[in-house]
């Protein structure tokens, strides 16, 4: 009862008639109800409703509002994963890309290092060819002159040797030839002593 005598004097402030020089309310309180004039229970019941569309809208809005919130959210939420997965498939696509051309560095800084390092082992078998080639040259040069001096020994000596030979030889066909000689000398001498 006190709380519909608070509500309704502000629901009907401004619906009071003035009646025998005194105001009065569209309402009035017994014990166990409220009485109204005709007409106010109709106006309270329209205000009510209105009051209650406004009270149901905003309700409305409020769910809505947190209905399209949660449904913001659940799209958010959801870009948001989008978004990781598609920066983790470039950062993967980036790091493939970048994988496959350090390697395709990695190789021909490889070649590279393997050209030089051949280069370097060429040079170094030329200069060690070069090298012992000017080393050999002087001892070549005395082996050569060592070689020729015994050859020109050896033919002296052979020459000599077969000089000696020779002068044997000589010596004993000479001999060979006189004894030959002495020989048909005594047939001869025999021959005619015998006839």
């Amino acid at each position: 009862k006190e709380r519909v005598a608070i509500l309704l004097p502000e629901l009907f402030k401004d619906s009071e008639r003035f009646v025998k020089g005194q105001y009065t309310a569209p309402y009035v309180c017994g014990k166990n109800k409220v009485f109204f004039r005709s007409g106010a229970l109709e106006r309270l019941e329209s205000d009510r409703l209105a009051i209650r569309s406004v009270n149901t809208s905003k309700l409305h809005n409020y769910v809505k509002t947190m209905i399209h919130r949660q449904r913001f959210r659940a799209m958010k939420r959801a870009v948001i994963k989008l978004q990781a997965l598609w920066r983790f498939q470039k950062a993967r696509r980036d790091y493939k890309e970048r994988m496959k051309a350090t390697f395709i560095v990695y190789c021909w800084m490889k070649r590279v290092l393997a050209r030089t390092r051949r280069r370097k082992l060429q040079e170094n078998e030329a200069s060690i060819k070069i090298q012992s080639m000017w080393r050999g040259f002087n001892p070549r040069k005395v082996l050569e002159q060592q070689k020729k001096a015994a050859a020109m020994v050896q033919k002296s000596y052979k020459k000599r040797r077969n000089r000696h030979n020779f002068n044997c030889a000589f010596a004993e066909c000479v001999e060979a030839a006189r004894k030959q000689k002495q020989m048909k000398a005594l047939l001869h001498t025999l021959s005619s002593r015998e006839d």
